[in-house]
This record gives C-alpha cells, sequence and structure tokens, in this order.
C-alpha cells in the first residue's frame, strides 16, 4: 500500500489546493490503484478507497465522473458509497452505467431512483442482467413506453402479479407490448386468457400464432380463437381449431357442419366451454341458415338445460362412433335435457 499512502498524501494537498485537473489525476490514480488489486484487498480497505474517492467525486468535473463510473460499474466490489453516489447522479452518463451494471446497488436503492429520477435512469435500470419485482413495479408503472418494453421484453426481469396487471392495462392500447407480455414464460395462464381476451381480433391472431407450443394448445386460448375465426368466418381455422379442442377428427367436425345441425353443433361446442354470445356466433359460420327469434329462444333453451357433463357425455360418443354423427347427437340432447 506504500503507493496509495504517496497518493492519500497527494489527495489531502489537491482537495485543499489542486486545480480540477489536478483533482482528475489523482482519482484517475486511485481508481486504477483499486482496480489492480480489488480482488486482494480488505473490506477496511476497500473502505478507505471508498471514502477517499467519494471526496472527490464532490470536486471533479463530469468527465472524470463519467470515466468512474464506466470503471466501477462491472467491478464486483465497489465502493458502495461511490457507486450510490454516482447512481444518484442527474447526468444519465455519470449514471447510467452503474445504473444498467453494478450489482452494488440493493434493490431499495433502485426503488428509490426509478421513483425519482429521470425516464433514462429508467430506462438503464431496464436493462439490468437482473431486476427484480419490487423494481419491476415501479418501472412497469411509471416508466414511459420505451422503459415498459425494455422491461418486458427482458428475460432477467421478474414480475410480480402487479406488474403483469400494469403492463396488461398498458398493453390494451399498444399491441406490441401486447405481443412482448404475451412471450414471457413467467406470464400466468389465467393473466394471458385475459390478454388474449381484450385484445383486437389482429393482435388475438398474432398472440396464438406467436405463442408456444403448450400456450396454442389451451383450452382457453383455443376457444379465443375460434370464436375469433368465426368472427373472420375463416371456415376452415375454425373448423381445425375445433377438431383440436375437441379431440375429434376434423373429418366428423366437416361432417357435423355438412349436415346442418343445430342440435349437433350446440352439444358440440357446448361440451367444449363455449358462452351463449360465442356460441352463436360459431353456429352463424357452421349453420348458416337464418333463425327466428323462436328457434333462437328454443335452442337457448336447450343450451341452458344441457349440462357440460352431458355434452362432453355425447363428444365422447362420436369420438369412437363418427356414424349418424347428427341422429345421435338430437338423442343424447333430448336425454340429457330431461
Amino acid at each position: 500500500m506504500s503507493d496509495a499512502h504517496r497518493l492519500f498524501a497527494d489527495l489531502e494537498s489537491t482537495l485543499t489546493n489542486g486545480a480540477g485537473q489536478q483533482r482528475f489525476t489523482i482519482l484517475r490514480k486511485i481508481t486504477d490503484l483499486f482496480l489492480a488489486e480489488v480482488d486482494y484487498y480488505s473490506d477496511d480497505h476497500v473502505a478507505v478507497f471508498d471514502q477517499l474517492m467519494s471526496r472527490l467525486i464532490d470536486r471533479i468535473e463530469r468527465q472524470a465522473l463519467v470515466e468512474l463510473s464506466g470503471k466501477l460499474a462491472p467491478v464486483g466490489r465497489a465502493p458502495a458509497n461511490v457507486i450510490g453516489l454516482l447512481s444518484n447522479n442527474d447526468d444519465i452518463d455519470v449514471a447510467g452505467p452503474v445504473l444498467a451494471q453494478s450489482g452494488i446497488l440493493t434493490d431499495e436503492e433502485l426503488v428509490a431512483i426509478a421513483e425519482s429520477k429521470s425516464q433514462a435512469h429508467l430506462d438503464a435500470i431496464a436493462g439490468r442482467s437482473r431486476v427484480n419485482e419490487p423494481i419491476t413495479d415501479v418501472l412497469i408503472d411509471r416508466g414511459n413506453a420505451e422503459v415498459a418494453h425494455k422491461i418486458t421484453a427482458n428475460p432477467g426481469a421478474r414480475f410480480s402479479r402487479f406488474g403483469f396487471s400494469t403492463a396488461m392495462t398498458r398493453a390494451e392500447d399498444d399491441d406490441s407490448l401486447a405481443m412482448a407480455v404475451a412471450a414471457r414464460l413467467d406470464l400466468p395462464d389465467d393473466l394471458l386468457e385475459q390478454l388474449v381476451g381484450k385484445a383486437s381480433m389482429t393482435v388475438q391472431q398474432r398472440l396464438l400464432a406467436n405463442a408456444r407450443p403448450e400456450m396454442r394448445q389451451d383450452p382457453a386460448r383455443l376457444r379465443a380463437r375460434i370464436v375469433e375465426c368465426a368472427e373472420s368466418r375463416n371456415l376452415p381455422e375454425l373448423l381445425d381449431a375445433l377438431a383440436v379442442l375437441s379431440e375429434i377428427p376434423v373429418k366428423a367436425i366437416k361432417d357435423i357442419a355438412r349436415q346442418g345441425s343445430n342440435e349437433a353443433v350446440l352439444v358440440l361446442r357446448k361440451s367444449c366451454g363455449f358462452r351463449w354470445h360465442d356460441l352463436q356466433k360459431i353456429m352463424a359460420v357452421l349453420v348458416p341458415s337464418k333463425k327466428t327469434p323462436d328457434e333462437v329462444n328454443a335452442l337457448f333453451a336447450s343450451y341452458t338445460a344441457l349440462s357440460t357433463a352431458n355434452a362432453q357425455r355425447a363428444v365422447r360418443f362420436i369420438q369412437t362412433s363418427r356414424s349418424r354423427l347428427a341422429d345421435e347427437m338430437r338423442k343424447l340432447m333430448a336425454v340429457a335435457a330431461t
């Protein structure tokens, strides 16, 4: 530490009498000395460097602070007080490197900065390799669109349920954010279902098309996709999706549609868990004949009288026997409704 003793003596003189450039030179030398042996210093040694650098920071020009931040940001044993001072600097060129990289900063410190500093500061935090839930909550709530996109796309970010809910609310007016939220592997299934349900038709198509395989096979997502196909009158994809959801061969689904049986379609859709409002959209595509108000009322009565369990029992029958589909469904439906 003999070099350090000489530097510390120079520091005292410089702080008292030196010009800005002299302080810059001293800070650079102290920083280089610290970095050269950082793995071998005791905690007490690090504390001494922390104290000396902190004294210089209050009297140093901007460019020196930018350089210091860049050097200390990736260092695992960087002086904590120095890192804190740099991270709270209003100049993003000074604060940015440590906000984005330093592992010295605690969650509490990062939350405080995210709650009070500029969007540029939030953006730097959003790019960290790991961002814990309390920090993410603030970023997704207070951040601008760029920050929201960056933190949502960051695989190292951890989202609380509150954070996800906030992101989903913002995604209602931001299609690309909706896609980023849906792409997160940690998004709970029920929230993804809500996200798909609230999205526009175009975004729903993209959400489901880009979803990972297990998501595409999820019943809730398949139902959303089927309703979307019914609304756009996309019959081929509607039939395919129904076949996957009901686990009935697509040829059997096509037979039901070709026979034009309202009852058969009703039983099949009830077994899949569709609401009456959505069921009407599907029937309008598969059985497009115009219905009188009395016919609609009769179908609704049958729909409400038919339990999901009985409808599923009917579907299990046609999963093993594909002949006389419409007739058998009418019979099973009549029995189920009694």
